[in-house]
C-alpha cells in the first residue's frame, strides 16, 4: 500500500466530527447501533451502515466465493466503490463510501473540502480513485486529527490491526451494496425493498449472517449514518 494512516475507532462521535470538519452538513450524524433488536432507537431513515469486524480466517475464506457470486464491476454505474491502498485507512474508506452514495452528497456543504473530494472521486474511474486519496493532504490531516481523539491510545500507523470496516449502502438500482476496499469491487447483495432503509430487515439479515459466520467471535460494532439529533 502507498501510505499508512493511524487506525481509527468505530466511534460515532468521532466519525460525525470528522465528516463535519470535511464538510458534511449537520442534518446527518453517525449513531451507535447497540443491538440489532433495538433499531427503533436510531433516527430514520438510515442512509448507510458501517460494520467493523475481525479479519478472521472465516472472512478471508469467504472472499473468493463472495466475489464470484456477488461481485459487481469496480466501475458500476450504480454505486461508487473505492479500492483501499492506504494501510489502516479502512475506516476513512468506509466513511467516504457512506457519503458518496445513496444521495448523501446532497448533504455536503457546496464550498467544502468534502465536496471537492467527493466530486473528484465520482468523476474518476475506479482505478484512479485511490490516487485521489493518497494525494489529499486535507484528508490526511483530518484523519490524523480524528485518530488522535479516540477513547483509547491510537496505535502506530505501521502497526497491523485485526479489525476492518465495510459499508452497506443503497445503489441507484435499488440494490444493497457491500463496499469493502479490500476486495476487487462492490458486492451486490440483492434488492432493498422500497419500504425499507439500511436498517430494514433485508440488510439486518445480511449483517446477522455475517456475524454468525464468525461463531464465537464478538468483535463487532455497527454505526448508522442517519438524521442528526442535534
Amino acid at each position: 500500500m502507498a501510505a499508512a494512516f493511524v487506525p481509527v475507532e468505530n466511534n460515532p462521535a468521532l466519525l460525525t466530527r470528522f465528516s463535519r470538519i470535511l464538510g458534511l452538513e449537520k442534518n446527518l450524524a453517525f449513531h451507535d447501533v447497540y443491538s440489532l433488536d433495538l433499531l427503533d432507537l436510531i433516527p430514520r431513515p438510515a442512509k448507510a451502515l458501517l460494520l467493523v469486524f475481525p479479519l478472521s480466517q472465516a472472512y478471508q475464506h469467504s472472499i473468493p466465493d463472495d466475489d464470484a457470486r456477488f461481485g459487481a464491476s469496480p466501475d458500476s454505474k450504480h454505486v461508487c466503490w473505492i479500492k483501499q491502498t492506504i494501510k489502516n485507512a479502512c475506516g476513512t474508506i468506509a466513511l467516504l463510501h457512506s457519503i458518496a452514495n445513496n444521495g448523501v452528497v446532497d448533504n455536503i456543504v457546496p464550498a467544502s473540502a468534502l465536496n471537492t473530494l467527493i466530486t473528484e472521486l465520482l468523476s474518476r474511474p475506479a482505478a484512479e480513485r485511490p490516487r485521489v486519496l493518497e494525494t489529499s493532504s486535507i484528508l490526511a490531516d483530518a484523519h490524523k486529527e480524528m485518530a488522535s481523539q479516540g477513547d483509547s491510545a491510537p496505535p502506530d500507523a505501521d502497526q497491523d490491526t485485526n479489525l476492518h470496516f465495510v459499508c452497506y449502502t443503497r445503489g441507484t438500482d435499488g440494490h444493497i451494496y457491500e463496499l469493502d476496499g479490500r476486495r476487487s469491487g462492490p458486492l451486490d447483495r440483492g434488492i432493498l425493498p422500497d419500504d425499507q432503509d439500511l436498517l430494514g430487515e433485508a440488510v439486518i439479515t445480511l449483517i446477522r449472517q455475517f456475524i454468525q459466520r464468525e461463531q464465537s467471535n464478538i468483535q463487532f460494532s455497527l454505526v448508522a449514518l442517519s438524521p442528526s439529533l442535534d
